[in-house]
């Protein structure tokens, strides 16, 4: 029987391992799992921004 270094490896789709605890690339992937866990989705938001903007504008409005 052969090792088992002696057939080839599996290929996968994406073999991309996480970054070093630190880096750039780390950091920024926290702050989006951050941004994601606190406010949901791109959708929500854009919605909750939108708002937002609209808040503020109304209240402009009002006061002139």
């Amino acid at each position: 029987m052969g090792s088992s270094r002696s057939r080839p490896r599996r290929g996968h789709e994406r073999p991309t391992h996480p970054a070093k605890v630190g880096s750039p690339a780390n950091l920024e992937w926290e702050h989006r799992t951050h941004l994601r866990e606190s406010f949901g989705g791109h959708r929500v938001r854009l919605i909750l921004l939108a708002l937002a903007i609209v808040s503020v504008a109304g209240l402009i409005v009002l006061t002139l």
